[in-house]
């Protein structure tokens, strides 16, 4: 658990600091950006809600930790490729 708290915290971490790199030198531009970013995070918060769906359809709780941990490590993996683009915007 405790990895898992501290991979967390490093990803939050990072994601602020991608915030301020990749906007130039206008507040405006990072603020909607900031604003972009938060939205995305609130959307991808329904993680709970989708394991508790997988979870009812199977029955079980075997295989979807396994299935739901590859999705998001490949979804963060895509994400982090894009992220470190070198561009502001």
């Amino acid at each position: 658990m405790a990895v898992l708290g501290g991979g967390q915290g490093g990803a939050l971490s990072l994601a602020l600091t991608f915030i301020v790199l990749r906007t130039d030198e206008a507040a405006t531009a990072a603020a909607r950006l900031s604003g972009m970013a938060q939205a995305v995070g609130h959307l991808a918060a329904t993680g709970p809600l989708a394991a508790g769906a997988v979870h009812q359809a199977t029955g079980t709780w075997s295989l979807p930790p396994a299935t739901l941990m590859l999705g998001v490590c490949a979804v963060a993996t895509v994400a982090g490729v894009l992220a470190a683009r070198d561009r502001t915007v």
